[in-house]
């Protein structure tokens, strides 16, 4: 027999005293598995090292050129008629006003009798004219629907249109006080320098200086709009000649009149050549809806 405390007691199943938290916990049965834990990491697909994953959507292109300063190509077709329609009047205006200066100079020296009265009639008929080609600028400076949110309020257009209407008012009211100082006026007394002026004529001639001022802030403003038109068609003559007409033609003006005489015409013929090839390419777009095939084009739209 072997010692007492070697002895192995039986072996006896005892239950656990149930305690407070245990008590509360419901049977094996009746707990609700658990879903299995998901790995996201291995729930990714996985892309061999043979072939790169692709991008979901394409990357986006730069933007073309037509996005960043749209082309006369594109543009509204009322907008291209409008544009048209003011280039015509500007340009038919231009030679009306050389053939009607041309005309009255010749009677005026022709007649010299009558030379107040030819003076009048050759200011009202340059009134006419000059309302043709003021009308012509401002349907030639018409906003572009696609442009106006992009420019500022100091653009070139915005300027022509204001010169132009302030010229409009001066010239109908320096002709009136024409027709006022001229009903006024008296011989001179003999022995004076000359005649004596009156107010209207005063004023008519203040007004004649102020015209001066805006035609030239009009001229520079034109030579601006005119070089951003041609950027849209594009014609790069037309742009290199705008900036350069900037000086040359101020400088042929006054050189040209003060030496010969003949400064002012042939700057008139250079303007008219610039406007008259950006309404070629006005016309080529309407007809054909690219610019015209003429000298000097670049070999690809840009």
């Amino acid at each position: 027999m072997l010692p007492a405390w070697t002895r192995i007691p039986p072996f006896r199943r005892t239950t656990p005293t149930p305690t407070r938290e245990t008590r509360s916990r419901p049977p094996p049965s009746q707990v609700p598995p658990h879903p299995p834990p998901t790995d996201t990491a291995s729930s990714a697909p996985i892309h061999s090292s043979a072939s790169p994953p692709t991008a979901s959507a394409p990357s986006a292109a730069p933007p073309s050129s037509s996005l960043r300063e749209p082309t006369l190509a594109n543009a509204d077709p009322a907008y291209l008629l409008t544009l048209r329609s003011g280039l015509s009047f500007v340009l038919n205006g231009i030679l009306l006003l050389i053939v009607t200066t041309i005309t009255f100079t010749v009677l005026a020296l022709a007649l010299t009798s009558t030379g107040n009265a030819v003076t009048l009639v050759l200011e009202g008929a340059l009134i006419i004219v000059s309302g043709i080609i003021l009308f012509g600028y401002w349907k030639f400076t018409t906003p572009d629907p696609s442009q106006v949110a992009l420019e500022t309020t100091r653009s070139a257009r915005a300027t022509i249109r204001l010169v132009v209407a302030a010229q409009a008012v001066i010239a109908v009211a320096g002709f009136i006080l024409e027709l006022i100082g001229t009903s006024l006026s008296t011989p001179p007394a003999p022995g004076a320098p000359g005649p004596t002026l009156n107010l209207a004529e005063i004023l008519s001639n203040v007004l004649m200086v102020i015209g001066v001022v805006f035609w030239v802030i009009q001229f520079f403003a034109v030579m601006r709009y005119t070089r951003w038109l041609a950027t849209r068609v594009p014609d790069f003559l037309i742009v290199k000649r705008a900036k350069g007409y900037m000086w040359f033609l101020p400088l042929i003006y006054v050189l040209g009149a003060a030496c010969v005489g003949l400064g002012p015409l042939f700057a008139l013929i250079l303007y008219w050549n610039l406007l008259d090839r950006l309404r070629k390419h006005v016309k080529s777009i309407i007809k054909d809806g690219v610019h015209a095939p003429l000298k000097n084009m670049p070999l690809a739209d840009v």
